[in-house]
């Protein structure tokens, strides 16, 4: 496992915020959370993907702030994701 610089830290800092949430939430919101994630998923996987494209859709910048929110959201996916595993 490498620790390159911050590489790290927008996961940590996602997890951190999911698992603040998670102890705000209503159980029966908690379970409906992964439903609406899927949905989600599945709504950029059906609009977001052209095989025709010939390169990256952001580049630069851009793509580096994407990659930064993208890795805060999936901090805290597996937080939630975490909190559900552990009360089943």
């Amino acid at each position: 496992m490498s620790h390159d610089g911050d590489q790290g830290r927008p996961p940590a800092l996602g997890a951190w915020f999911g698992a603040g949430w998670v102890t705000k939430l209503a159980s029966q919101t908690l379970y409906r959370v992964p439903a609406v994630l899927l949905a989600l998923i599945a709504i950029v996987l059906k609009f977001g993907h052209d095989a025709s494209a010939s390169g990256a859709m952001l580049t630069g910048v851009a793509q580096m702030v994407a990659g930064v929110v993208a890795s805060f959201a999936i901090g805290i996916v597996a937080a939630l994701m975490g909190s559900l595993a552990a009360k089943s």
